[in-house]
C-alpha cells in the first residue's frame, strides 16, 4: 500500500540577530534533530543520513561542512560576510530535514519537514521553537521590520501634512483682519477710523496681512519635523536577521546598539512632555 508523504513548512518572523553563540547553540540542537531523525531508522539505514551545511555570501561564495561547529572553527571565516545559512539533514524523500536563515520579509527562518512519522516531526518542531523563542527579538522590532511599507506612507502624510501647515499658517493674521473689519462695520465707519477701514480693506483685496515674520506654533515647529525625522531614520534603517559571524560581527554589534537607542529614545521622548506637564499642573496648584 503507498504511503502519502507530505512535507511541512514553518517559518518564523524575524528579525533575528545570531550571534556566535547561537551558532554554537543552534548546532547542538541540529545534532538534537538528527538524533531525533535516527530513532525512526532501522540501524542498517544510518548510513544513509547525511547532514550538509552550507553558509553562503553575495557573491554565491560558500563554507559547505557536515556541521556549523566546524564551520566555526574555519580560520578564514573572519574575512567572510554571510548572508545565509542552509542545513540539510536526511537521506530519503519521506525522512528530511532542512533549514534556512537568511535576510527575508516574513520568512527569516524557515523549517522544512518531509518526514513520515507525526511524533517525530513534533519532536523536532519543539526543540527548533526553543532555539528560536531564545534568540527571537522583541514584538516591536518585528513590527518594524514588517510594516516598513506602511511607516513609509506615515512618513510621506507626515511631510505631506506638515507642508500644509505652514502654508496654513503663512497668513496668520488673516483672521485677525476679518475681525477688525466686522467690529468697524459694527460701529460704523467714522472720520476717526476711516484710516484703518481703508487699510484693513487693502490688505484684504491685495492679501498683504502683515509685515511681521511667521511664527508657528512652539509644538507644531518641534513634534513635526521630529516625527518626519524618526520616520526617515526607522524607513532608512530597519532592523534585519544578521547572521553576525566573520565580517557581520560588528555590523549586528552596530544594528544592536542603534535599536536599543531607538527603543528608548522615542518613548522617552512622548513620555517626558506628558510627564512635564503633569507635574508643572501639580507643583502649580
Amino acid at each position: 500500500m503507498s504511503t502519502l508523504i507530505t512535507s511541512t513548512k514553518k517559518v518564523y518572523w524575524g528579525p533575528f540577530f545570531i550571534t556566535t553563540e547561537a551558532m554554537e547553540e543552534l548546532d547542538k540542537t541540529l545534532s538534537s534533530v538528527e538524533g531525533k531523525m535516527k530513532e525512526f531508522f532501522l540501524p542498517n539505514n544510518y548510513n544513509e543520513f547525511k547532514c550538509t551545511v552550507r553558509l553562503s555570501d553575495r557573491n554565491d561564495r560558500m563554507y559547505e561542512d557536515t556541521s556549523i561547529i566546524k564551520i566555526l572553527k574555519d580560520e578564514g571565516l573572519q574575512s567572510f560576510e554571510p548572508i545565509k545559512l542552509s542545513v540539510y539533514i536526511g537521506s530519503r524523500p519521506d525522512n528530511e530535514f532542512e533549514l534556512k536563515i537568511e535576510s527575508k520579509n516574513g520568512e527569516d527562518i524557515s523549517v522544512s519537514l518531509g518526514i513520515k512519522d507525526i511524533n517525530c516531526k513534533q519532536e523536532i518542531i519543539y526543540v527548533i521553537d526553543k532555539w528560536v523563542a531564545k534568540y527571537s527579538q522583541s514584538y516591536w522590532l518585528k513590527i518594524w521590520e514588517k510594516f516598513q511599507i506602511s511607516i513609509s506612507l506615515l512618513i510621506f502624510f507626515g511631510i505631506y501634512s506638515f507642508f500644509i501647515l505652514i502654508y496654513s499658517s503663512s497668513n496668520p493674521y488673516a483672521q485677525n483682519i476679518n475681525i477688525k473689519a466686522n467690529q468697524l462695520i459694527n460701529s460704523g465707519i467714522t472720520s476717526q477710523n476711516i484710516n484703518l477701514a481703508v487699510e484693513l480693506l487693502l490688505r484684504k483685496n491685495f492679501g498683504i496681512y502683515s509685515t511681521k515674520p511667521i511664527i508657528l506654533n512652539d509644538k507644531y515647529v518641534i513634534w513635526y519635523p521630529l516625527i518626519i525625522l524618526i520616520g526617515l531614520l526607522v524607513l532608512a534603517f530597519k532592523p534585519k536577521t544578521i547572521i553576525g559571524i566573520g565580517r557581520n560581527t560588528v555590523k549586528m554589534k552596530l544594528m544592536l546598539s542603534w535599536t536599543k537607542i531607538l527603543m528608548i529614545s522615542i518613548p522617552t521622548y512622548f513620555i517626558l512632555p506628558i510627564i512635564y506637564e503633569i507635574l508643572k499642573s501639580v507643583l502649580l496648584k
